[in-house]
């Protein structure tokens, strides 16, 4: 879980932030990574490497990037999902739709739009429409990341006409930009990845999309610790807004 929490379209990292922006997200940080959390990610992590390191003695091959790195870092949606479910963390950070179980609430809502290279005949476009992207290799992040926000993507481009052809596969939102700023393909994205900041790289906006970047809060309504309940509190005040269940009608 990390500090990862604004509203509306501000950058939501306190690493860009200054002054008393800064300290309010600091200090919800500091809510989520006590000593003993802090503690239990270690051992995660290390039983994590250990088994990955256990399965290239076995394979007799290792690639540090792809064996190693890229499964390590981080829980993806699905996987905080199933950490919910199963009690082993008590609040997340999630990407909508998510499993009906969960209670969720929307804190950053971005349009997405449309990366590409800046040397791409696109990049000279204004707003554009999903079907301008049809033929276009495609960046893209698995399914098992976010697997809601996955169908989505595809529905969205069924609807428009094409089916996206899915050929660079990226694990992480930065490993993506810096594949378009290659050559490699387009992406569709949340539109707060412009910060990013990579050379090269063309933000076009997309023209009546169904498509939007959420981030949510998610917990069980059912088993709320007082440690969970103390960080949805300091959530509610660092956004500025109460927590209400999600309405399902408004993420699908």
């Amino acid at each position: 879980m990390t500090a990862t929490l604004a509203t509306r379209h501000d950058d939501v990292t306190a690493a860009f932030h200054d002054g008393e922006d800064h300290d309010r997200l600091r200090a919800l940080a500091y809510q989520a990574f006590t000593p003993r959390r802090i503690e239990h990610m270690r051992e995660q992590g290390q039983q994590v490497a250990d088994e990955l390191l256990d399965r290239a003695l076995v394979t007799g091959s290792f690639d540090l990037l792809d064996d190693y790195a890229r499964p390590l870092p981080q829980l993806t949606t699905h996987d905080q999902e199933s950490a919910l479910l199963a009690g082993e963390i008590d609040v997340g950070l999630l990407r909508p739709p998510v499993d009906e179980r969960l209670a969720v609430q929307v804190i950053r809502e971005d349009p997405y739009v449309a990366a590409v290279p800046s040397t791409h005949l696109l990049a000279e476009a204004g707003e554009l429409d999903l079907a301008d992207l049809a033929g276009e290799d495609f960046v893209y992040f698995p399914r098992e990341m976010a697997p809601g926000v996955f169908d989505r993507m595809i529905a969205a481009c069924a609807a428009a006409g094409f089916s996206p052809h899915l050929v660079h596969r990226a694990d992480r939102p930065e490993s993506a930009v810096v594949m378009v700023s290659c050559g490699l393909g387009v992406l569709l994205v949340s539109g707060y990845l412009r910060r990013v900041g990579v050379p090269e790289v063309t933000y076009r906006p997309l023209r009546d999309t169904p498509l939007n970047g959420l981030i949510a809060v998610g917990w069980r309504p059912d088993v709320l610790s007082p440690a969970a309940q103390s960080f949805l509190t300091a959530v509610e005040t660092v956004t500025g807004r109460p927590l209400r269940m999600l309405e399902r009608t408004s993420i699908r």
